[in-house]
């Protein structure tokens, strides 16, 4: 894999993001789940009025299948990084990645991402969320809460929904929450409270985090 380190991401900052379009699938069709297993990449999934993927990279002479493999079978899109520990170029080469992924009903995709050092945006309530990785920022939103499983280093999450409807499991090592509002400090801890009616299994598993849960202005 390319590592390098993760670029600090933020609304105000996108223009410091890759801006070389590597890949653009065109219309892609309908597919339910969604895997990505990256180094170093900001990630967005929005709805838009087609399935689409693009892919932007932080150098300009790269080709796409020289990288990534992608796959889109069987209504299932998956991406990843080829293992360039063979490939003499890695030595000299650095590589941060951006995708945008965009389907037209995200409440009927389930993602599950793999990332060592980046960003995570989802716009839209999702089917399911699933997450492992260190040294991540993960902001997460949409009408209303969904099942997900986060497992981290370090890092922050912050999830802003209309409407909370979970059942909140924290595992961490050192900690800090911000829970509607109530603010807490934990360091060899379990926490676990109930939103609304709880239907909802959010599970948290970390070191060392921040997770700040707020509802939708």
């Amino acid at each position: 894999m390319i590592h390098v380190d993760a670029q600090a991401v933020n609304d105000s900052a996108t223009d410091d993001l890759p801006t070389n379009l590597l890949y653009e699938s065109g219309d892609l069709e309908a597919f339910a789940e969604l895997k990505i297993d990256l180094v170093s990449s900001y990630i967005e999934i929005q709805e838009g009025n087609t399935y689409k993927l693009e892919v932007y990279v932080s150098q300009e002479d790269l080709k796409f299948d020289d990288v990534f493999n992608l796959s889109t079978d069987k209504k299932q899109v998956v991406l990843n990084e080829k293992d360039w520990k063979n490939n003499f170029k890695s030595f000299f080469t650095t590589l941060t990645s951006r995708v945008v992924v965009t389907v037209p009903e995200t409440e009927k995709l389930s993602v599950n991402v793999d990332l060592v050092n980046g960003e995570i945006k989802a716009k839209g309530t999702l089917t399911k969320f699933e997450f492992d990785g260190p040294n991540v920022k993960l902001f997460l939103s949409g009408e209303e809460t969904y099942p997900m499983a986060v497992d981290f280093i370090n890092g922050e999450i912050e999830l802003i929904f209309e409407t909370f409807n979970a059942e909140l499991d924290f595992e961490f090592v050192n900690g800090r929450f911000e829970v509607l509002g109530d603010t807490m400090s934990a360091t060899f801890s379990d926490f676990k409270k109930t939103l609304g009616d709880g239907k909802d299994a959010i599970q948290i598993d970390a070191v060392n985090g921040k997770v700040i849960l707020r509802e939708a202005d």
